[in-house]
């Protein structure tokens, strides 16, 4: 499974190790809870949190669908689900089933158009029928894009489709058969209970004796995403090993099926006496298969669980490891196999060593330009090389880097780097070194630890730069010859010489010795005359040295009190720029109370402003109260004057009893008529 996640995250080992566990769950078909991995999340900022959970929803529901869709085609189940409303056993999840689990997106209307044209193309990938109008009445907030965006998106997949299936995959089937299967979309884009799992079909080959061509005879190892059977040939009633994909990774990824594939690709053309042989692969009623020699025997990582091997015996398995896989690097198209560990190292009853599992090798392969494509980051970290957890500049150099690890592992009996946790592990192989083997296990010779640390150099330039030269030194070391990991004096390539040549060693050893005594016993007199005169020169040197001594004492004493001075200098203005700065500081501080003093009085006058204001505008509701009341009080005396006036009038109206004529408004008499 490559790996989906943006360095953006790295940083934190928080969010790297959640998306790890996510990872490492689906590669053994053990899907983690996501309302765990979010609890764990929950100290992180939002803006991440809202974005890794988005992340995991999108890569667990894109492996879902793949698993439905492996599932449909292994049970040869046709019908779809298209709208919407069947149960999670019926089809795998929609947008709709992770929202109780996001803590950011909570509502359908929340979502963005392109998370939802994205689950509309992965259900058409996985050969599900989804409809447009479908997904404008779930969405109906994003109407205006997805009736845009979704037409398109099915008419590229439509186009996709025609295309492939104009063709045919071929796989080799059992007996060396080619077999034909229909080509598989690998679209996958885009967030379902933990619990979640397709409804798996019937085992139609694995639970029964007969596996094809196969006879079952029992089970030899399992893994986490392979279980390895002894098995016999029906045919030809050969006795071979078959690997199978266990029974969750009937629904593993696209990925981890050609990962699985890919060992019988890659270990198929190397035929060599230790590398274990490829005979057979393929899938029958969907279950994928290899089928290998059989070793009967043991792996290295059982020999060494016990105790380390001694010297001789791991120099003599990693130097037939070491040839093997020069082997595969000097291909035409070279093979590196990338997890070398004592785990994959079998040995027969006769100690012979067997390379085995080449699931995660690499094919070297370069595109236009020349240069190697980026790989992706595969291994096991205790025995990777730097430059394989980073997934570039991988090559043979690689190769030697693990075998060096595994060299180290049965020394010792441990890996050179192996830590609590997996970032932990990683970070060692990048940032330290390993501890010399010789620490561990005090036996280890001296020579066979410099092979092993020159594996082990993070600089792959300063590596053996190819297995053969790996496995020529540490032939040079078990012949007992100097090693160029560890070059030696004269003296100690005479005395390897000796071990290899005894018998001639002997004898020279006596000539030399006769001769010696001779020429020994000439000198005795003269070498302790000239000792007696070495002593007095060394006498007078000694002097000499201790009246240069006493000179560069006193040089280094000047020297001190001028240093003492120069440092009592700066010490005096430093002190004087200490105390300016606390005068400045101490100003500081009592304009800032003045103004604080100036800033409350300031506050004081508009506080008084204040009361003064609101006293004004009471004074002058209370003059306008007066004014409106002095108004009423003359609109009355004006209407009682009015009335008084009127009065008057109506009375000077009314003539006199008898009298003739009537009076104006003034009182005067008018005449009659």
């Amino acid at each position: 499974m490559s790996d989906p996640y943006p360095t953006l995250f790295a940083s934190d080992d928080v969010v790297e190790q959640v998306l790890n566990d996510f990872q490492s769950a689906w590669k053994r078909g053990e899907p983690a809870s996501l309302a765990t991995l979010f609890v764990r999340l929950q100290g992180e900022p939002e803006s991440v949190r809202e974005s890794i959970e988005l992340l995991l929803l999108l890569q667990d529901q894109t492996f879902r669908w793949q698993m439905w869709k492996r599932q449909r085609i292994a049970t040869q189940d046709t019908a779809v689900v298209s709208d919407g409303t069947a149960s999670m056993s019926q089809r795998a999840p929609l947008l709709e089933d992770y929202l109780q689990h996001c803590s950011g997106v909570t509502k359908l209307e929340t979502l963005p158009s392109e998370m939802i044209a994205h689950e509309f193309r992965l259900r058409l990938g996985c050969g599900d029928s989804p409809t447009v109008n479908e997904y404008l009445e779930r969405f109906p907030h994003q109407q205006s894009q997805l009736a845009v965006i979704l037409p398109a998106a099915m008419t590229a997949i439509d186009s996709f489709r025609t295309a492939t299936n104009r063709g045919t995959q071929t796989a080799i089937g059992p007996g060396g058969q080619p077999k034909t299967q229909p080509s598989e979309s690998t679209e996958s884009t885009l967030p379902v209970p933990a619990d979640y799992r397709p409804q798996p079909r019937k085992d139609h080959g694995a639970s029964s004796a007969n596996f094809g061509q196969y006879e079952i005879l029992g089970e030899i190892a399992r893994g986490a995403m392979g279980i390895v059977y002894r098995a016999r040939h029906v045919t030809i009633e050969k006795i071979v090993a078959l690997k199978m994909i266990k029974k969750e990774g009937q629904f593993a990824s696209d990925h981890q099926i050609e990962q699985f594939l890919s060992e019988a690709k890659n270990a198929g053309r190397l035929e060599h006496d230790n590398i274990v042989r490829i005979y057979d692969a393929g899938q029958v009623n969907g279950q994928y298969f290899i089928a290998m020699a059989f070793i009967e025997g043991q792996s290295l990582s059982d020999l060494v669980r016990d105790k380390p091997l001694s010297a001789q015996r791991a120099a003599e398995a990693v130097e037939t490891v070491a040839r093997a896989l020069h082997f595969g690097h000097t291909q035409p198209q070279p093979v590196i196999h990338r997890d070398i560990k004592p785990a994959n190292i079998l040995l027969d009853k006769s100690g012979r060593c067997y390379v085995t599992d080449f699931g995660i090798a690499k094919r070297v392969e370069r595109d236009a330009s020349g240069n190697e494509a980026k790989d992706d980051v595969a291994g096991t970290p205790s025995y990777m090389p730097p430059e394989q957890t980073f997934g570039r500049d991988i090559g043979p150099w690689s190769d030697v880097y693990s075998t060096g690890a595994m060299l180290y592992h049965l020394l010792t009996g441990k890996p050179p780097f192996l830590a609590d946790s997996l970032m932990e592990t990683i970070r060692q192989v990048r940032d330290s070194e390993p501890l010399p083997p010789s620490e561990l296990n005090p036996k280890v010779d001296p020579d066979l630890e410099a092979v092993c640390l020159k594996c082990l150099e993070k600089d792959r330039t300063k590596r053996y730069q190819s297995a053969a030269e790996l496995a020529d030194d540490l032939r040079r070391f078990l012949n007992h010859e100097p090693t160029y990991a560890r070059p030696i004096s004269p003296f100690g390539q005479f005395a390897k010489w000796c071990y290899r040549k005894p018998v001639i060693a002997a004898m020279t050893l006596v000539i030399v010795v006769l001769l010696g005594w001779v020429a020994v016993s000439a000198k005795i007199e003269s070498n302790e005359q000239a000792r007696l005169r070495t002593i007095a020169e060394d006498n007078a040197q000694k002097a000499e040295d201790q009246r240069k001594k006493a000179e560069a004492n006193e040089k280094l004493a000047n020297e001190n009190e001028k240093l003492a001075s120069d440092n009592a200098k700066k010490e005096a203005i430093q002190r004087k720029k200490a105390e300016e700065n606390e005068k400045r500081a101490s100003d500081n501080e009592k304009l800032a109370l003045d103004n604080a003093k100036k800033e409350e009085i300031q506050r004081k006058k508009a506080e008084e402003n204040a009361i003064l204001a609101k006293k004004n505008e009471g004074l002058a509701k209370a003059s306008e109260a007066n004014a409106i009341e002095q108004r009423a009080l003359a609109e009355s005396n004006l209407q009682r004057a009015i009335q008084t006036v009127n009065v008057i009038l109506t009375r000077s109206a009314d003539p006199l009893p008898g009298r003739q004529g009537s009076q104006d408004a003034l009182g005067r008499r008018r005449p009659p008529g």
